[in-house]
């Protein structure tokens, strides 16, 4: 009999004690206008399958665990909201200074929270629950301070790259215009999902 690793094991647990909402919380980065998309609308709020985007993210992200959700708004921030419906708290990020400038609005909500925060862009609709859960199980096993998803692709194109050690570990994030040496294959950063 194979023992259970202890991440899978922690993750069980607290499922079934009912506590990982007390240690699991969620930033849905939602407040981009979605220049490249040529529309008034904020780019979480089209429709993919029927319902927006930012709508799939929240179920994904609702079924990973997460007890606590924040989404950040910016452009056209009274539509996100009204179509969240309550689902999460709000902070706005008035002007779109980047990711790292969003995160660090929602930075006094969690002021006291002692458990594992997902940071998880709004506008990937195909994200999972299973997949965010998985993560979060990676990451508790690893013990790293940050975890990053990230993807292979065969062509990047115009996709950001992650930049990696001889050992693995992340050492950059590399825009696809300013590509770094090490940049030239495939571990595409498109939409970030982090894990800390």
């Amino acid at each position: 009999m194979t023992k259970e690793p202890e991440a899978i094991r922690f993750f069980r647990d607290k499922c079934e004690q009912g506590d990982l909402l007390m240690t699991l919380a969620a930033v849905v980065l939602a407040a981009g206008k979605g220049t490249r998309m040529k529309s008034d609308l904020p780019k979480v709020l089209h429709k993919v399958c029927g319902a927006p985007i930012v709508t799939h993210v929240l179920k994904a992200v609702e079924e990973s665990g997460a007890g606590k959700i924040v989404v950040v708004a910016g452009y056209g921030g009274e539509q996100v909201v009204r179509q969240i419906e309550g689902r999460a708290q709000v902070v706005y990020q008035l002007q779109q200074l980047g990711t790292a400038h969003a995160l660090l609005q929602a930075g006094e909500l969690f002021r006291d929270f002692a458990g594992h925060i997902l940071v998880v862009c709004g506008d990937t609709p195909l994200i999972t629950a299973k997949t965010l859960r998985e993560m979060v199980i990676g990451h508790i096993n690893s013990g790293a301070a940050a975890t990053v998803l990230t993807a292979v692709t065969a062509n990047p194109g115009s996709y950001g790259r992650i930049i990696r050690d001889h050992s693995g570990n992340l050492i950059k994030n590399s825009g696809a215009k300013g590509r770094h040496p090490g940049a030239a294959g495939g571990r595409g950063n498109k939409h970030r999902h982090v894990l800390f």
